[in-house]
């Protein structure tokens, strides 16, 4: 929801955004080149696709997810 408390920026790999609302949602979006490893265990709640053989959330991929 729009508007629904501040963001946080938690830590993520070079090339890679990720924001977290104040409800624990964490979106992480990757446009760089490389495929990168997902941001501890998380419900996943939406992806763009999905993860490449390794587990790792690919190029050009948005998820989002919750503790």
């Amino acid at each position: 929801m729009c508007g629904d408390g501040p963001l946080t920026c938690p830590p993520a790999p070079d090339g890679v955004l990720a924001f977290r609302r104040t409800t624990g949602a964490l979106c992480v979006v990757n446009p760089s080149r490389a495929a990168v490893e997902p941001a501890g265990r998380t419900e996943l709640l939406l992806a763009t696709g999905p993860p490449d053989g390794h587990g790792r959330l690919p190029q050009d991929t948005v998820v989002q997810s919750r503790p």
